[in-house]
């Protein structure tokens, strides 16, 4: 036994707490961006999975960084509790770039990126098979700015 049984807490309440601490199970951690906005300190593991934002964000700047094999977690929790200054400072730069850089609408546009340069990739004639409709070019509720894609940008 790894210790005792603790209750789950809702996500909302995680924000209750002054860390959080992010660590990768089969992929990336999917709720980095949502801890990154919120009002603690993230704790993030160095990893070898990779979230489509994560050159964009530094260590030291948007989050503590921790090694993959959590040898330096507590040296990291220390030195966050002794700092709290620079720590709430880290935490601001994490969530200024959430509301800046990871609106919907900017997740949005690089899924449309990525799917545009997935198709064209692809070969061949699109067979719509039954119980699918094709969507019209024209039927959009969102625009992405990025209409015209520059290779170098995914």
């Amino acid at each position: 036994m790894y210790g005792d049984i603790v209750p789950k807490i809702p996500f909302r309440e995680f924000f209750d707490y002054k860390f959080q601490i992010t660590v990768d199970g089969m992929v990336s951690a999917y709720r980095v961006p949502f801890i990154l906005g919120g009002p603690s300190v993230v704790f993030k593991q160095d990893s070898f999975f990779y979230e489509h934002f994560y050159a964009d964000i530094e260590p030291w700047v948007h989050y503590v960084p921790f090694n993959h094999n959590l040898n330096n977690l507590i040296q990291r929790l220390n030195w966050a509790q002794e700092n709290d200054h620079l720590a709430h400072i880290i935490s601001e730069n994490a969530r200024h770039f959430v509301r800046t850089e990871l609106k919907p609408s900017d997740v949005y546009c690089y899924v449309y990126r990525l799917f545009n340069r997935y198709a064209e990739k692809q070969y061949g004639k699109v067979e719509v098979r039954k119980g699918m409709h094709e969507l019209s070019k024209k039927r959009s509720c969102f625009k992405c700015p990025y209409n015209t894609l520059n290779k170098s940008e995914l």
